[in-house]
Order: C-alpha cells, then structure tokens, then sequence
C-alpha cells in the first residue's frame, strides 16, 4: 500500500513541478515587465500591496481550508460526506470573507499611512475585492487536494499566474496608472473562482441535509484554532518586505522584492511537495499500524527531499547571473544576486524538511501547528527588526533565511516532544 501510495506521489509531483516551472517563468516575466516598463518603485508598492493582501487572505479564509483538507481524506469513498463537508466549508467561508473585505474597506487607507507610500494607499483599494474569490477558491483547491487531483491543483496554480500576465499586459497598453496593477491579483482569483467552481460540480452535488449546521460548526471551530498558525505561515513570507517598508523607501523594496519573487519560485518546490504528501500523510495515519507506517514514510522522505530540492536550489544560485543576463536586468545585479543566494541557501539548508510545514496540522493537532509556526514567526520578526537597520535590504535576507533554517529545528523539537512520530 505504501508502495502504491509512493507512485501516485511520484506523478503527482511531476505535474506539479511542470506547474510550477512554468508558474516561475512566468512570474519571473512578470516581475522583469514591471521593472523595464515602470521601476523599482512599481515594484516595491506591487510587492507591499501584495504582502498585506496575502495577510488579509488568511483571515477572510480563516483556517477553513485546513479543516477541508483535514476530513475529506477520511470520507473520500462517502460521497453524501464529502458534498456537506464542501458545501458547508464554502458557506463558512464566505462569511468570514464578507467581514474581512468590509472591514479592509474601511481601513483601506491605513497601509499606505504606515507605510508612508501614497501610491501604496491608492493601489491597495484596488485589490481588496478579491479577497472573496481567493478565499472561496483556497477551499476548492483544499477540496481536490483532500481527493488527491494533483493535475487539477497544478492546473488551476498555472490558470492564476496566466491571468495575471494577462491582466498586467491589458492595464500596459490601456491605462497609464501603474498603481491599478496590483489589481491583477483580485482578477486572477476571479478568474479561477469562475472555471473552478463549474469544474468542481462534475464531482459535488449541492445537497442541503441535516448535518450542514453540524459541518458548518466542525469548520468554524476548527477554522479558528488553525487561523493563527495559518495566518502566522504566511505571514512568515512576507514580514521581511513588511519590516523593509517600514524602514526603508519603496524603491529599496523594490529591489529587494525583485530578488525575493525569484527566489519565492524556487521557494514553491517544497510547498508543491507539501501539498502531495499531505494527503498521503493522512491516509498513511489512518492504516492499520499507522505510526509505524508514518514513521517509515518521514523518515524515507526527508533524505529524498534533500536530495532533490536541495540539488536544484544550489544549481539556480550558479545560474542566476546568467538569468538576469537573458532578461536583460542591468541595474543592481549585485544586489539581486546576493540576496538570492542568502535566501535559497538557507533553503537548501532546510530542504528535507520544509515539505512537513503542515505535518501538525495533518496529525490533527491545530494547536501544536499554531505554536510552530509562531515561533518560526517570531524568529524572522526579531531577526528581520535588528538586521535590517545594520545591513539594508542584506539585512532582510539574513533574517528570513534565518527563520528558514530554525524551521527544521523547531519541526523537530515539536515532534519528539508532543508525539511517537519521528524524522
């Protein structure tokens, strides 16, 4: 059965690393077109509004695509389960979206006001409306993630980033105001909402019973003991462009953030096999004598995701020079180069087991997760905090690649101390 399992995973990998290249060329091209087209100071308000909308993303989902992730594994071969728990977990979370996008209009001036970007308080009015769409779909994505379609999920990842490309190419030639580009992110979301949802009917009926209150209530309570460790990790990713616009103008963001978008695809490797193996991590649970069959299956995975994750991170650092060669980047190269090879070196460092990020969450343990990540969040706040004010933009790097790192430290604290389960 393991076996059986570890092929699946294989192919499912393949098609998602296929996504994602993709996915990372085109975010490369995206980033590249803001800065030859615009500046870096385009840049530095795009990736700030971007930061602060991935925030607000995990509040308006608050944690209810965990709870979908968690239980459809369990009831994959009971359909009248699988439709109430789809069913009531959108309905939940377009609750929490509605409060959440309200309250962000009614404060949408107050990034820029930190910040001190005016630019960054006019763009991010743009972008709020999609918090709706990019939380509904974080459920469906969790829905088919629960069913193992991994080409779906890996399709629908390349249908986001080609909308944007899409959607930055029109705002270029029809309007002169850069500061609606952020807007591409609520677009994209939209965009995908419309041909996933009509997707997802091909396997989910709509189906109102008696136990839709109770799902209703399993996923809001669950939601929220998950929301802080979710929200934590991702706010983990961006609290080194949020600490720099603090301190710094939103042309040194920019510079920074261009390197960082480069370094966040090859980032997406671990998380593409995170979202593969947590469903495995699940069923491999539930078997009959599942700690030992967990515990072989971590064990085993770990050395091979150093291996390949890894291997391809050192060999991007030795081709980065040559990437912004072919892109024709010729400003701050020094710069860029610098703060990638910090960043993917811890990275590389880590690589074995940033694919387990979500292992507590899988195990059922929403609380042990939370406190993992607060403390990998705490880690990169200090660390980005006083770094920052002595080496600039190297700075950030340094402290986000020291988070990185204490990763696998905390991982494996909080494994052999709470559990029978060991990497």
């Amino acid at each position: 059965m393991l076996q059986k399992l570890n092929n699946k995973f294989s192919i499912d990998v393949i098609w998602n690393l296929a996504s994602f290249v993709l996915a990372g060329v085109i975010f490369i091209i995206i980033n590249a077109i803001l800065l030859k087209v615009y500046n870096e100071e385009v840049v530095g308000v795009f990736n700030q509004v971007y930061a602060i909308y991935i925030l607000l993303s995990q509040l308006a989902v608050s944690g209810v695509h965990l709870s979908v992730q968690m239980y459809i594994p369990r009831y994959l071969k009971v359909k009248a389960h699988t439709d109430v728990i789809l069913l009531s977990s959108l309905i939940t979370c377009f609750v929490f979206s509605i409060v959440i996008t309200g309250v962000a209009y009614l404060f949408h001036d107050l990034p820029g006001k930190l910040f001190h970007s005016p630019d960054l308080a006019e763009a991010f009015q743009y972008v709020i409306w999609g918090l709706v769409f990019f939380s509904l779909n974080k459920v469906l994505l969790a829905y088919h993630n629960g069913f193992r379609r991994m080409k779906t999920f890996a399709i629908f990842q390349l249908l986001r980033i080609l909308t944007m490309l899409g959607v930055l190419v029109f705002f270029i030639f029809f309007t002169n105001n850069p500061n609606y580009i952020p807007s591409l992110l609520a677009f994209s979301e939209l965009v995908v909402f419309v041909i996933l949802i009509i997707y997802t009917f091909k396997y989910f009926s709509i189906t109102i019973s008696k136990r839709l209150r109770k799902w209703i209530a399993i996923h809001f309570v669950y939601g929220i003991r998950a929301l802080p460790g979710n929200f934590l990790l991702d706010a983990n990713t961006r609290v080194d462009v949020i600490m720099l616009g603090l301190f710094l103008d939103d042309g040194r963001v920019g510079i920074y953030s261009f390197a960082l978008n480069i370094a966040e695809g090859v980032m997406q490797i671990p998380v593409i096999f995170r979202n593969n193996i947590n469903p495995i991590i699940t069923k491999a649970r539930s078997m009959s004598g599942g700690e030992q069959v967990l515990n072989k299956l971590l064990k085993r995975n770990v050395w091979a995701f150093y291996k390949i994750i890894g291997a391809m991170a050192l060999v991007t650092i030795l081709l980065f020079p040559l990437g912004l060669w072919v892109l024709d980047i010729q400003e701050f190269n020094k710069e860029y180069w610098v703060i990638y090879s910090i960043l993917i070196g811890a990275l590389t460092l880590a690589a074995g087991y940033l694919p387990f990020q979500m292992l507590f969450n899988q195990l059922g343990m929403p609380g042990t997760h939370s406190l993992y990540v607060f403390l990998i969040f705490l880690v990169n706040t200090i660390a980005n905090f006083v770094l920052i004010q002595y080496f600039d933009i190297y700075g950030a790097a340094m402290g986000t690649a020291l988070s990185i790192v204490a990763q696998l430290l905390f991982l494996k604290w909080l494994l052999h101390s709470r559990t029978n389960y060991r990497i």
